[in-house]
């Protein structure tokens, strides 16, 4: 609670200002997902129109989240008491909770990966105990919140539908952990997904998110390319790749460390021609495998190299200080507390790089646990440990195709932090 209380009125991720201001300027799509564009948007809108004060509006909204995070954390440590994990280690865990900064900074910030990572967290928790409890039966709850974690961000529903096509692959091999109730609750929650996301957001006239969301490696790749070898880049393909990004842009304007100014330049809604486009990335990629090798490194290195800093320390930990005031809605940072947010800001700098905290902040190194953990259920052939770990193997893969890593992109992985010590626990009980 103090992490709020002392960065009133709160500390706000840039995405999440503009989904406010989306919100109530009456501009939404669904690029930020809008369940969380309108959880943040109600408070702040409720707060002018009852209190007179957008500032009240989203401290409130700050301290709901915090008590849902805190709610979800303690269901946490509960089931992993449930399930017989050493209480040494589940005391550990409640520590990691409240102390290592990537968990109170984000949880009491305004961004939407937090409430997000939140979710994802409560449905992993149960889809644990409906795979290790015997007597567990909450087919409706994972429903709900398998639902709640598609919609509150676009990358969502990749975990619910990596869960069904690996039950489905399982079932195939009459694997014993298969459970019909638990396909029949994924299969209900993307099929909900699918009439929101299809049907309900259109007949609101909301825009739905660009394909070019999730083509951040391709097009990074391609723009290196053009970049550094252009003249290899023939007339026919160069018109190929004009018909789906601006070449003269992203030959130019290229970041290797964040793809949002090569998406910036995505123009087709022809499948056709995105199909074209896809045929001249791979032959280009047989042709310059290390110019692509290094362009998809070079977006997400700090996914995979403990030694990489993933830009500005406190953001790292969620510990946003900047207030956005360029749009309708205005927020005010008391001339008392200017001070008290930079030391809290230099603090956490220094906090996260202690010893025993620097493994829980470092993303890589968080990110390199479910992969040994997977390789050790591997070997020795733990079904059940394997499918439990697909949502964080997908939210891997997700850091991996992000836009950036430098680029405030350690929130990426915030569902996978958050999942890992019921992972670990789930190995060491098993």
């Amino acid at each position: 609670m103090p992490y709020v209380i002392l960065r009133y009125p709160a500390g706000f991720e840039c995405d999440a200002y503009h989904q406010i201001a989306d919100f109530l300027e009456g501009t939404m799509t669904n690029h930020w997902p809008v369940a969380s564009s309108v959880s943040m948007g109600i408070f702040v809108l409720a707060g002018q129109n009852l209190l007179g004060s957008a500032n009240i509006g989203i401290f409130v909204y700050c301290i709901v989240q915090t008590i849902i995070g805190a709610f979800i954390f303690s269901y946490a440590a509960l089931v992993m008491r449930r399930l017989k994990m050493p209480v040494l280690f589940v005391y550990m865990s409640v520590i990691v909770f409240a102390l290592v900064p990537n968990y109170p900074g984000y949880i009491t910030s305004v961004v939407k990966d937090a409430p997000f990572s939140c979710a994802v967290l409560l449905f992993v928790l149960l889809v644990v105990q409906q795979v290790l409890e015997e007597c567990f039966d909450k087919g409706f709850f994972i429903a709900i919140t398998g639902f709640i974690v598609c919609i509150l961000r676009n990358n969502g529903i990749f975990i619910v539908g990596g869960l069904l096509i690996v039950l489905v692959i399982a079932s195939l091999f009459k694997k014993s952990f298969l459970e019909k109730k638990l396909f029949f609750s994924l299969f209900a929650c993307a099929l909900i997904y699918m009439f929101y996301s299809s049907a309900l957001l259109p007949a609101l006239g909301i825009k739905g998110t660009s394909e070019a969301e999730a083509l951040s490696v391709p097009f990074q790749q391609t723009a290196r390319l053009a970049t550094w070898r252009r003249s290899e880049i023939s007339d026919k393909d160069a018109e190929i790749i004009n018909d789906v990004l601006s070449l003269d842009i992203i030959s130019t304007e290229y970041d290797p460390e964040l793809s949002d100014v090569v998406k910036g330049t995505y123009h087709s809604d022809d499948i056709g021609k995105l199909l074209k486009y896809f045929g001249v990335w791979l032959k280009e990629g047989f042709r310059n495998p290390d110019i692509y090798l290094d362009a998809f490194l070079h977006n997400s290195i700090g996914f995979m190299y403990p030694d990489i800093r993933m830009g500005n320390s406190p953001v790292v930990s969620g510990m946003y200080g900047q207030v956005w005031n360029d749009r309708m809605v205005q927020f005010i940072v008391p001339d008392s507390l200017y001070k008290v947010r930079e030391d809290i800001k230099d603090n956490v700098s220094a906090y996260e790089n202690f010893p025993i905290i620097f493994p829980f902040v470092n993303v890589a190194i968080q990110l390199w646990i479910p992969i040994g953990i997977l390789f050790w259920a591997i070997q020795r052939k733990n079904y059940k440990l394997i499918f439990l770990l697909i949502p964080s193997v997908i939210g891997i893969m997700v850091c991996l195709a992000s836009p950036t890593y430098m680029n405030n992109g350690a929130r990426y992985a915030l569902p996978v932090i958050y999942t890992n010590m019921l992972m670990v626990g789930i190995a060491i009980a098993m």
